[in-house]
């Protein structure tokens, strides 16, 4: 899976650390997506898309993130996209939380080691949650 960081993008995850989490993530969800894309986005929530012609997935962070809003929140929301599209074949604009938490559960191991690539980063010990 190619990572991508659009031009000029602040993001909170950085093409390394997304690298490194891929390397944890279950063959059904690396052979679901091709390339991963980083993106700004004026709108104040995290949140992802897929475009399943190119298997491309985008995960979109604020351009103004308010504090509450984290690494965490970012890696929570590429595990239950990819998790999604690997069961679904496509993500839905809205996911019902249900089976956002469904996700999230079934992620919980890759999830932990996501946290520990965030942790063992320069500098992220302020940033990781």
């Amino acid at each position: 899976m190619k990572v991508v960081i659009q031009n000029g993008v602040r993001h909170a995850l950085t093409r390394k650390e997304v690298e490194a989490m891929i390397t944890f993530s279950p063959s059904t969800w690396v052979r679901s997506v091709d390339s991963l894309v980083l993106y700004q986005t004026s709108e104040d929530r995290v949140f992802a898309t897929y475009h399943p012609k190119e298997k491309l997935l985008g995960l979109f962070w604020p351009s103004s993130p308010h504090s509450g809003l984290s690494k965490v929140t970012a890696i929570d929301e590429m595990l239950i996209a990819m998790a999604a599209v690997a069961d679904m074949k496509h993500l839905p604009e809205r996911l019902p939380e249900p089976r956002r938490v469904q996700y999230l559960d079934a992620a919980d191991d890759v999830r932990k080691h996501c946290l520990e690539v965030v942790d063992a980063q320069p500098g992220a010990a302020g940033d990781a949650r």
